[in-house]
């Protein structure tokens, strides 16, 4: 007698997050769609599910984060607003920080 028993991969949490930002500094006033950064999600599965990622903590609505088609690893982080990036209004700092959650 033969017993086949199918063993089922459970799917594990995620990793980390990598970010890739894009070549060259980001202006003041930037055209809003534009592309600052494109994250991908680290997962130890061979077939990964799909994961949405979502903005915690975006000052002034500055960045829009969607998905890029045909990758459930991948999204996009773009220009949202482009008033968000004026210099003197950020106190002369050369950052905008923000925050993620899977």
């Amino acid at each position: 007698m033969t017993v086949n028993i199918t063993l089922l991969d459970e799917p594990e949490l995620p990793t980390g997050v990598t970010v890739a930002l894009t070549d060259g500094p980001l202006y003041e006033h930037p055209n809003i769609g534009e592309i600052v950064a494109t994250l991908t999600i680290l997962d130890p599965d061979e077939f990964p599910q799909g994961y949405s990622v979502r903005l915690m903590n975006n000052p002034n609505g500055a960045f829009a984060i969607t998905a890029v088609v045909g990758n459930v690893l991948s999204f996009l982080l773009s220009v949202a607003n482009s008033s968000a990036f004026e210099f003197q209004e950020t106190y002369g700092r050369r950052q905008v920080r923000f925050s993620l959650r899977l």
